[in-house]
């Protein structure tokens, strides 16, 4: 159903070169998933022939959004606040629109200079003709721009928004392989010295011998046991990693030149060597249009089935509930397949750029220019030497359509903050569905707490009615209906509770 598992594709991740840096000492001593330092993780030890990393290729991971765009609240919308957004760079407008706008009054300053200063008096004439005319047609509607780009921009941007909605993320596999994946319950209660019979007497007899083969022995099996049982739940999410990783390198031209052969996945411990031949094998053999990113799926569901024969899943909903989830995280990858083999008609993005730069073309000559004020002509009343009406219009359409065709490819190579960096989603998918699997406890220890009544809330409600004024929030809380908390119908309401939220 699988290969052979390995130890060291687990754990190629937890590597200090799996990110592409190096680990501090300090910071590897500090990290709960290395060996021994935490009670809470089972980690497995990493092979020492560790494989070079995608740090040869010259790729850094960083955090997702190195630069977090502060938008107009209530508190910061003041007019510096406003003229702060607007002067922005990275991903604004000015940096998608630019060039094209100094072109455009470059243009605008050729037509004008020659108008003012090049033509002879009938050739003037015959420019201010055809100004008029290209004028009349433009604000007749003849080309409905504002009607063409409104329903382009909404189809990208639902198409956009749907690519984002469509990558996969692990945890809800990884928490009910945690939660569903154990050992069998006699194995767990004998683990922890419980048990009745043959159990409890061999735990007396290793409690009167702890040092017996008996006991070494049993101890051996439950961590072997348990080794076992790990190795299963993290190749699980490997595997499903592993899916999203060959799905990401056939949509995404940055994934594959990251990972160009299926040998540099192999380099990063997404996968063994043998799992890469396999792949290979099945790929050459019976899929001729190499659509072979969907076995590791298999391998995760034959891993899940194997599981259950073992008696490690508890019931038949349980196995049910994670090949759902597996295959559900496979439908996500699927997904991404669709976007990338359909994606939006050429003719569409075709006519939507004819459309806007044959507007500006015609506003150049009719509605930018200025005509002689002295004729009389529609709309020419003062003579400006600067299109300031024609440049709001030009960045308003020009940047519409400049958004529209950044958002048109958000897997792709590029940078903007309209693109999703999908070798991020990726690490970042490893890291925490290894998080999850490994946690050895299934909760830290209960403790009884009574949200939002501590020293902290105070100080909160405090500064809320610093900020916001005494009086309005006496009028919000005005509003608010009296709160009872009742334990049961023969206890009395919690009142010191109640008058602190009214």
């Amino acid at each position: 159903k699988h290969p052979h598992l390995s130890t060291w594709a687990v754990m190629g991740e937890g590597s200090p070169r799996f990110w592409g840096r190096r680990s501090s000492p300090k910071a590897e001593a500090e990290n709960p998933l290395t060996p021994g330092k935490s009670p809470h993780y089972e980690p497995l030890e990493p092979s020492s022939s560790m494989h070079k990393s995608i740090k040869d290729l010259g790729y850094t991971p960083q955090a997702y959004k190195e630069t977090k765009f502060n938008l107009l609240r209530p508190e910061h919308s003041s007019l510096y606040a406003v003229f702060q957004l607007m002067l922005r760079w990275r991903g604004s407008i000015w940096q998608a629109i630019l060039k094209r706008l100094i072109v455009y009054w470059g243009c605008f300053l050729f037509i004008n200079l020659l108008y003012r200063f090049g033509l002879t008096e009938g050739q003037r004439t015959i420019f201010e003709k055809l100004s008029t005319t290209f004028t009349y047609y433009i604000n007749s509607g003849t080309i409905p721009l504002a009607f063409v780009l409104g329903f382009y921009v909404q189809t990208i941007y639902n198409r956009w928004w749907g690519m984002w909605m469509a990558l996969p993320w692990i945890e809800q596999v990884a928490l009910l392989v945690y939660s569903s994946i154990q050992l069998p319950s006699s194995s767990r209660h004998q683990a922890r010295g419980g048990g009745g019979g043959d159990s409890s007497a061999a735990s007396m007899e290793s409690k009167s011998a702890p040092f017996s083969s008996a006991s070494i022995r049993n101890e051996s099996r439950d961590q072997q046991q348990r080794r076992e049982l790990l190795l299963v739940k993290k190749s699980i999410i490997r595997y499903c990693n592993l899916g999203f990783a060959l799905t990401g390198i056939a949509v995404s031209k940055k994934m594959k030149a990251l990972y160009p052969d299926l040998i540099h996945c192999a380099q990063d411990g997404l996968a063994t060597d043998e799992e890469i031949e396999e792949i290979e094998r099945v790929a050459r053999l019976y899929l001729p249009h190499t659509s072979d990113w969907w076995q590791p799926f298999t391998w995760a569901v034959g891993l899940v089935q194997e599981a259950y024969d073992k008696g490690w899943i508890e019931n038949d909903y349980m196995l049910y509930a994670i090949q759902k989830e597996v295959l559900a995280y496979r439908a996500k990858c699927a997904h991404m397949f669709d976007y990338d083999l359909v994606g939006v008609p050429l003719i569409y993005t075709q006519l939507a750029t004819f459309a806007t730069y044959s507007y500006f073309v015609i506003v150049l000559i009719g509605r930018a220019q200025f005509l002689d004020p002295s004729k009389d002509y529609d709309g020419n009343i003062l003579d400006f030497y600067f299109p300031l009406f024609s440049t709001i219009e030009f960045i308003v359409f020009m940047g519409w359509l400049q958004v529209a065709l950044k958002m048109l490819d958000p897997y792709g190579l590029a940078t903007d903050d309209v693109n999703f960096d999908l070798h991020w989603v990726l690490h970042r998918n490893v890291e925490v569905g290894n998080a999850i699997v490994s946690r050895r406890k299934f909760h830290p220890k209960l403790r009884t707490t009574v949200p939002l009544t501590g020293i902290g809330s105070e100080h909160r409600t405090s500064v809320i009615t610093t900020t916001a004024g005494a009086a309005g929030v006496a009028a919000a809380a005005a509003q608010i209906p009296e709160r009872r908390f009742y334990h049961n119908e023969s206890l009395s309401v919690n009142t010191s509770f109640a008058n602190k939220t009214q």
